[in-house]
């Protein structure tokens, strides 16, 4: 899959020489409407009044709504804006765009409401393939041996999410082909992948993930990633997975019980001084994260770094810090800690 270069001749020859809407450029190249928007607005690109009516017109992505059925569907039915979008097949944006322009709008109670019956929903929905005593209880401990791997992870998500199904290897349509992730869970609407280190170190993969998660962020899809280099304790997962999964499915319910330490830990593991100036940029958004929410993690990551750098060297373990001044209140403590 080659990656959309947005430059100004694309975007000129795409939505001025072909007259293309935005909806249907982001529907055949799986880019972001938001970007290709900015885009527009940089290069100073512009369309008169009767090439917007023609290009709208002929888009093929355009959702003609009814007002009548949306207000039966969102207040008589109390269905959800997901519940919804999946019932027209678009994404939930759309479905939000089209009851603000209708002026419908619930009351709070009718919301909650609504919240509630979907949270129920869900619990009812268990993957057939499990059977009913199988299903993980709760207080149940999650762990597993050694350090995490694509295949154990899939083990976590399935003690987790129990009530859910979970499909490996699961294809993303995309443009004429697609993409292939580690998992897929359904009633989340939710991807999890094990993100290696040739996703920090390997451009061409760096390059699909962003394109992934541009493609999934307009069909409304969470793309949730783990690195290689951190464990899946509780405060890993809850930092990783948001609030909403910690509150339904950890809090309360289950334990995490890890003894590999968050790090470069393993003897072949590959060190930061093998990134790419993109994968850089990446981990040092990771490490201020994890810093301001978990910090027990941050210290498990700069201890192995240290010991790491007495092993084999600094410039071996961790590279030249001094030129990544972007993110200088990171590599300032790492570097005064290392």
């Amino acid at each position: 899959m080659n990656k959309i270069n947005i430059n100004k001749d694309w975007v000129q020859e795409n939505y001025i020489e072909k007259n293309k809407s935005i909806n249907d450029m982001v529907s055949e190249f799986g880019i972001a409407k938001n970007t290709l928007r900015r885009r527009i607005k940089e290069f100073g690109l512009t369309k008169s009044k009767e090439m917007m009516d023609l290009a709208n017109s002929k888009s093929k992505t355009k959702f003609v709504f009814n007002k009548e059925e949306l207000y039966d569907l969102y207040i008589v039915k109390n269905m959800s804006i997901t519940d919804i979008s999946e019932y027209y097949k678009v994404d939930r944006m759309t479905i939000y765009n089209s009851l603000m322009k209708c002026s419908i709008k619930k009351d709070k109670e009718s919301a909650l409401e609504s919240y509630k019956n979907k949270k129920e929903s869900n619990k009812t929905k268990i993957n057939p393939e499990i059977k009913k005593e199988e299903v993980i209880a709760e207080n149940s401990v999650i762990s597993y041996e050694g350090y995490l791997t694509e295949s154990k992870l899939g083990d976590v998500l399935k003690q987790v999410f129990y009530d859910c199904e979970i499909i490996s290897q699961y294809k993303i349509p995309y443009k004429d082909s697609f993409f292939k992730v580690d998992y897929y869970i359904k009633e989340l609407n939710m991807i999890v992948e094990y993100d290696g280190h040739r996703h920090y170190s390997d451009t061409i993969n760096i390059a699909r993930d962003i394109n992934l998660k541009n493609h999934c962020e307009y069909r409304g899809i969470t793309v949730v990633s783990i690195p290689y280099w951190v464990q899946l304790d509780l405060d890993t997962f809850c930092l990783i997975f948001g609030e909403y999964v910690k509150r339904k499915y950890i809090v309360g319910v289950k334990t995490f019980e890890v003894k590999f330490p968050h790090g470069f830990i393993s003897e072949n593991c590959v060190m930061p001084s093998n990134f790419v100036i993109f994968g850089w940029n990446r981990f040092l958004k990771e490490m201020n994260m994890i810093y301001n929410k978990a910090p027990k993690v941050y210290e498990d990551v700069i201890k192995s770094l240290k010991c790491k750098k007495d092993e084999i060297g600094s410039i071996r373990a961790i590279g030249d810090l001094e030129i990544k001044d972007s993110f200088k209140l990171t590599l300032d403590k790492i570097k005064n800690l290392l």
